[in-house]
Formats: structure tokens, sequence, C-alpha cells
């Protein structure tokens, strides 16, 4: 089977890292590439690590795709020309985006920060647009406390045999 960069594209705090976990937990070789951890590596202010840490995750998804695995990116992607980034690193490889969605919250990571309701607004309607435009968008909902039921439907989505029988 052909590589596959798995973009899990959803609001901020609807479970798309608490989902890539879960995934990649039983599939080894498989990267959770989270780029909002991968940020608070860099020096800096967390403001000014988004570009840096973007183009850096493209690189590590381009090597670990040729190297024969899938990565999971757990990432809010509601801007045309940065899907478009990550659609090219995936270039010869698999690309499948699944949107994420589910109750948004919040926690003390830099990414977790309470998000004003009218910034959620903001990225849910340019989300709706992006997603509406793109053929095969699939759609998994996070149910709170039931991770494994989301990693499950995620599996099937991507085609794989049921872990449950």
């Amino acid at each position: 089977m052909t590589a596959r960069l798995i973009l899990l594209n959803g609001l901020p705090g609807v479970g798309k890292s608490t989902l890539a976990r879960g995934y990649v937990a039983t599939r080894p070789g498989v990267l959770d590439l989270d780029i909002d951890v991968l940020r608070t590596m860099l020096g800096g202010p967390w403001e000014g690590t988004a570009e840096l840490g973007r183009s850096l995750a493209l690189q590590i998804i381009r090597t670990h795709l040729a190297s024969g695995y899938d990565v999971v990116v757990p990432q809010l992607v509601a801007n045309p020309d940065q899907l478009r980034r990550f659609e090219d690193a995936a270039t010869g490889f698999g690309f499948v985006q699944v949107l994420v969605d589910g109750r948004s919250r919040s926690g003390d990571a830099p990414w977790q920060q309470d998000l004003h309701a009218d910034e959620l607004d903001y990225y849910r309607q340019r989300l709706g647009r992006l997603v509406s435009q793109r053929p095969g968008v699939h759609r998994v909902d996070v149910i709170d406390g039931d991770p494994a039921a989301a990693a499950e439907v995620l599996a099937q989505l991507l085609g794989e045999p049921s872990a449950t029988g």
C-alpha cells in the first residue's frame, strides 16, 4: 500500500490530536506529526513559530512518506494555499483529508487557549468553505470520552479492517 498523508482537519480543541494519538498507537511506524507540539520545540514566542513549524513539518512529511510510512497531521488548515502545501508534500503518495468535528474544548497548552466565539465562527466559516470545495473529504465526529470509537471510525474510513472484529 502507498504511504499516505492523513490530514485531520478541524476547529481548535475538537479532538484532532487525541484522535491522531489513538490512531497511531497500534500502527508501527505511522507518525503522529502534531505541528503545534513541534512549534513548542522552536525558540521564540509562540506567535512567531507558525511558518517555521509548518515548513519543518512539510520536510518531515516528505521524508517519512518516502520511507514508506503514513503520516497523520492533526492541524487546522482553513487556508487553501496552506492546504495546497500539504497536498504538494504528499505528491507521489496518498493524501486523505478528514474533517474532525466535535465540541471545542480548551486546555493549558498555547494552542489550546480559549478562542473567542467570533474567532471560532471565523475559522468555522473558512473551514466550511474550504471543505465544501474539496471532493472526497471524509468526516469523523468525536464524542467526548470515547476517542477509541473515533479512531475506529477513522480506520474504517481509511479502508482498514475493523479492530473489533
